[in-house]
C-alpha cells in the first residue's frame, strides 16, 4: 500500500501529458514538460571566466537567467563539453535558471513506468524525486524547484569539477 502511494505521489509529479527528458553526461533527467520556458542554444550562454556555480549567464527578453552545468552525477562542471548543445530554461516560482544538456525529447507521461526513489537514493539536498522507465532506460525524476533547492541549498556539496 506504502508503495502503491509513493508512485501515485511520484505520478502527480507528472501531471502534465508530456515529460521533457534531458540527457546530461549519460544521464536521463526528468522534468515536467510545463516547467520549461524556452530552449536556446549553448551559443548564447555568456560564459563567465571566474569560477562560480553557475557556467554563465543567458538572456532572453532582457532578463538574465544563471545557467549551470552538470557531469552526470550532477557535479557542476566549470567547461562547457563539446557534447552540450541545448540550454533548457526552466521556470521555478519567479526564477528561471538554464541547465544545459546533450538532448532533449518531449514524450508521453503515460509512457514511463514510474518507481519511488530507493533509500539508497534518498540523500539530504538530493534534486531527485522518483525513477522511472523510459525505453529501457532507467532515469530520474526532479522538478524545475527541486533542482534549484539542490543548486542553492546544498552549494557546499557541490563538486565543481575542472574538464580539460
Amino acid at each position: 500500500m506504502i508503495m502503491q502511494e509513493q508512485i501515485q505521489s511520484i505520478e502527480g509529479q507528472c501531471t502534465g501529458a508530456f515529460v521533457a527528458a534531458l540527457s546530461i553526461d549519460g544521464l536521463r533527467l526528468l522534468l515536467p514538460h510545463q516547467q520549461i520556458r524556452t530552449l536556446e542554444p549553448v551559443a548564447d550562454v555568456e560564459a563567465i571566466k571566474k569560477q562560480n556555480i553557475e557556467i554563465g549567464w543567458i538572456t532572453i527578453a532582457g532578463i538574465e537567467s544563471p545557467v549551470y552545468c552538470f557531469s552526470r552525477d550532477l557535479s557542476l562542471l566549470h567547461t562547457i563539453p563539446d557534447e552540450s548543445r541545448i540550454t533548457v530554461l526552466l521556470g521555478a516560482g519567479n526564477d528561471t535558471i538554464g541547465i544545459l544538456c546533450d538532448e532533449l525529447k518531449i514524450v508521453p507521461s503515460k509512457e514511463l513506468i514510474m518507481h519511488p526513489l530507493p533509500d539508497c537514493m534518498k540523500v539530504p539536498g538530493s534534486p531527485f524525486t522518483g525513477l522511472a522507465i523510459l525505453d529501457d532506460t532507467i532515469c530520474c525524476l526532479s522538478s524545475s524547484q527541486h533542482m534549484l533547492n539542490y543548486l542553492t541549498e546544498t552549494p557546499e556539496a557541490l563538486d565543481i569539477k575542472a574538464q580539460s
